[in-house]
């Protein structure tokens, strides 16, 4: 009981936790934890044996081969382990943990068969809470944020336009957890105009969509297989409602297109099963049903090949496109560049983290977003895991379109008290883990998880109750369309990479294809691998633990502090945070890029040589760290541009426009970088250059107001600034 609870928890951590930030390190706390489950398992005497189950042994051989591959990619684009930056290390220490945990998952169901009732439960539980949450988004806190801060995104708009002191105000608005700068505050602001999809605990709402899209199919399908059904309508209702709620409200087109493609694939499914209990010779039509998927998936991968002969650039014009259909321009534009981006790096990507720098080079002048991956699941792999990630995954894929069928002698296991307690209290204790986590790290005090938690206790119990009536012998077909209708969503979404969503698939596929193989615990004889495996992996745990997860933690509270004490004002401090971070975490790019941008505040203050040195210093190191970031280029030129502007330096001036001229090579579509690269052209006297940066910077604008890039327009002074540089005569 306390191993499947353990199990049910750590998964429900997973899916409650802030999922975007985990290549900030931020759930690296997992890891350990997982780590410390897997020796649990490994104590039990036959666990440890090689799998019975071929389908089990190959799905986790897959995940094992998915795992290396994204650690090849990584150590081929940024050297040796040793060398991986904390973000390429995260991702690396993220994906072990994922494959760890469906190891963890596989080898405890073998002598565990209430496992299965355990993870279900627990995924319809969290699922209903996260919709609770996002109803709560959708009806009551945009408004309310809509209400108090919207009127004060314009006032920081008008006061930037006029040149006036933000820095009271944004502490305000990053105190109530609305972005303040860049492409972030526009489009927040513009979601609380236009739009207000719930969210959940995830970044985006197109990433809560798909997760709830899968579990809707899922518990569809369950109540689909109860008997007597009309017991359990009303618990299944009052689940599954506030999922379908929510996932419309989430206005997430590839989520609700999966859902129902997944509705649809079990149907068929049941149907065909149905038909072959009642007939022992309809075998064949299963068969075809088979091979017609695998071809489906076939079909899929030529598609989103970066050989495939579909011109994605041909697609990206919305007039081409009839009105329904015009959203999906902005998808053509991220797969051209993808495309293109992939056919430089075929065999092994970019590595885990570094897409994001390497589309910039790709991205269409009229693309939208600076995207992190390239919304295709396919694509997406390809970048991160090179094409041995590519090619395992797509054999997993087809391992899930073939299916597995029931074996004939299986027997659905009866529910037992001690399961539903199990998931109950591994779910609850999710919760308060999570809350403590948070309250260590950030100092804060999160009230939603001390308001949710009774929720999930509540759904938890329904779930539970619900599955009494549920003959699990048809769970390899419900889980398969569920993870049918999530890979149809990341078909034109982003998430796979990120570790929940990844989590959710692999559970998924586990549960479609895991064959029920239990191992007797009373027959199995003790094997020298009972000890040696689990403490190994204990000593595993410790080492992560202090190694990775602690100084990512005393880097991240320092920084933050750091953060703080920068925005008041108090800048020796906020130097001596930064500095003792860096300690902690001596690769992290954030501890430089903080420490310059002190010292150039402090040159701004005293105007002393020595601080705007060490600013640069500073500057250089973390270009360093990141050199194919346009970002780092750009401050540089930021700092050398105010020097020359405020001294008259014209040396300054030069390397201000060397310097922005690597970021603008870097991001060659950003208007700002060009405008900005213009404007230190002319204070370096170089009128030719002025002239090209600002037609540059002004033809970007124009394609900017024509797709209607509303988060990527030039403020109308800076307009007119580049117009009188762009029409001056040599």
């Amino acid at each position: 009981m306390l191993l499947a609870a353990a199990i049910a928890g750590l998964l429900v951590a997973r899916w409650i936790m802030p999922t975007e930030a985990a290549p900030l390190g931020e759930t690296l706390w997992l890891a350990p934890l997982w780590l410390l489950a897997a020796a649990a398992v490994c104590m039990i005497p036959g666990s440890c044996r090689p799998l019975g189950d071929r389908w089990s042994a190959i799905l986790l051989a897959g995940v094992a081969l998915l795992v290396i591959a994204h650690g090849v990619s990584a150590v081929v684009m940024d050297g040796s382990p040793l060398a991986w930056l904390p973000d390429t290390r995260y991702r690396i220490v993220e994906w072990l943990t994922v494959g760890l945990s469906l190891g963890v998952i596989v080898l405890a169901s073998r002598v565990d068969e209430g496992l299965t009732r355990v993870i279900v439960q627990a995924l319809l539980s969290v699922a209903v809470t996260v919709s609770i949450l996002g109803i709560y988004q959708h009806h009551v806190w945009y408004p309310q944020i809509a209400a108090e801060y919207g009127t004060k995104l314009d006032q920081l708009r008008d006061l930037e336009s006029a040149g006036g002191d933000t820095m009271a105000l944004k502490r305000e608005l990053a105190a109530a957890g609305i972005p303040t700068d860049g492409s972030s505050r526009w489009l927040f602001a513009d979601r609380l105009r236009e739009s207000r999809e719930p969210f959940g605990f995830f970044a985006l709402a197109n990433t809560l969509g798909g997760h709830l899209a899968a579990v809707f199919v899922l518990g569809c399908g369950l109540l689909a297989t109860a008997r007597p059904i009309r017991q359990v309508v009303v618990p299944f209702g009052l689940l599954l409602l506030p999922i379908g709620y929510t996932l419309w409200l989430t206005q997430s087109r590839t989520a609700i297109v999966g859902a129902v493609a997944g509705c649809a694939i079990l149907a068929l499914r049941l149907l065909i099963e149905r038909r072959n209990v009642a007939n022992s010779d309809s075998s064949t039509s299963s068969w075809w049903l088979r091979c017609a998927a695998v071809v489906l998936v076939v079909a899929m991968v030529i598609v989103f090949s970066p050989l495939t002969p579909i011109d994605w650039d041909h697609w990206t014009n919305a007039d081409r496109l009839p009105g329904p259909l015009k959203s999906l321009q902005y998808r053509f534009q991220y797969w051209a560049a993808s495309q293109d981006l992939l056919a430089k790096h075929w065999w092994f990507g970019v590595g885990p983290g570094g897409f994001r720098a390497a589309y910039l080079l790709e991205k269409r002048p009229e693309a939208s977003e600076e995207i992190a991956d390239p919304h295709n699941l396919f694509f997406d792999l390809h970048a991160n895991a090179g094409l041995l990630g590519l090619v395992v995954f797509i054999g997993l894929l087809g391992l899930l379109a073939w299916g597995h069928p029931a074996e004939k002698g299986d027997q659905a296991e009866a529910a037992s008290q001690r399961d539903r307690r199990a998931a109950l209290f591994g779910g609850l204790a999710a919760f308060g883990v999570v809350f403590a986590v948070l309250m260590l790290r950030d100092g804060e005090w999160d009230d939603s998880y001390l308001v949710l938690a009774p929720v999930c206790g509540l759904a938890m119990w329904l779930a539970g109750k619900s599955l009494e009536a549920v003959d699990l012998r048809s769970l390899h077909a419900i889980a398969d369309a569920a993870a049918a209708a999530l890979v149809i969503h990341l078909l034109a979404a982003g998430g796979i990479e990120t570790p929940a969503v990844a989590e959710l698939l692999f559970l998924l596929m586990a549960l479609a294809i895991i064959g029920r193989a239990p191992v007797k615990t009373e027959t199995a004889e003790r094997r020298w691998e009972t000890i040696i495996v689990p403490v190994g992996l204990a000593l595993a745990a410790l080492v992560v633990g202090v190694m990775v997860v602690r100084p990512q933690w005393q880097a991240a509270y320092l920084l933050g502090h750091a953060r703080q004490q920068s925005a008041i004002g108090n800048l020796d401090r906020a130097a001596s945070l930064a500095e003792e971070a860096g300690r902690w975490e001596p690769r992290e790019a954030a501890v430089p890029e903080l420490r310059a941008a002190v010292a150039f505040a402090r040159w701004q203050s005293r105007g002393q040589a020595n601080d705007f040195a060490e600013a640069i210093d500073w500057q250089r190191r973390a270009i360093q760290l990141q050199p194919a970031a346009p970002g780092g280029w750009a401050r540089l030129g930021e700092f050398f541009a105010a020097k020359a502007a405020k001294d008259g330096d014209h040396d300054a001036a030069i390397k201000a426009i060397a310097a922005f001229q690597e970021a603008s090579r870097r991001h060659p579509t950003s208007a700002r970088l060009w405008a900005d690269l213009a404007f230190a052209a002319r204070l370096g006297h170089d009128s030719e250059l002025t002239r090209t940066a600002a037609e540059r910077a002004l033809a970007q604008q124009s394609t900017n107001e024509i797709c209607y890039h509303l988060d990527q327009l030039l403020d109308a002074e800076t307009v007119g600034r580049l117009k009188m540089l762009a029409n001056e005569k040599p």
